[in-house]
């Protein structure tokens, strides 16, 4: 995954938000969710930070993968 791409979901997916403080939160993004993987987006060897939502969220490269599809900027 490239930082800048961007995906949608074809299906609910599990993310980490770390949000401004120590507490991480788990969210669901929904199916449709439109997302961006960010500039130096790699957050270890199976997690990927992307943007969504206005928020940076992490979630497992496999995820991406599997219920992901990438779609062009237009």
């Amino acid at each position: 995954m490239l930082p800048g791409q961007r995906f949608r979901l074809r299906a609910g997916t599990l993310g980490v938000d770390e949000g401004s403080g120590q507490r991480r939160t788990m969210v669901t993004l929904p199916a449709g969710s439109v997302f961006r993987v960010c500039a130096g987006g790699q957050a270890g060897p199976d997690m990927v930070e992307v943007e969504w939502d206005g928020k940076r969220i992490l979630m497992f490269a496999v995820d991406i993968e599997q219920r992901g599809e990438s779609i062009e900027d237009g």
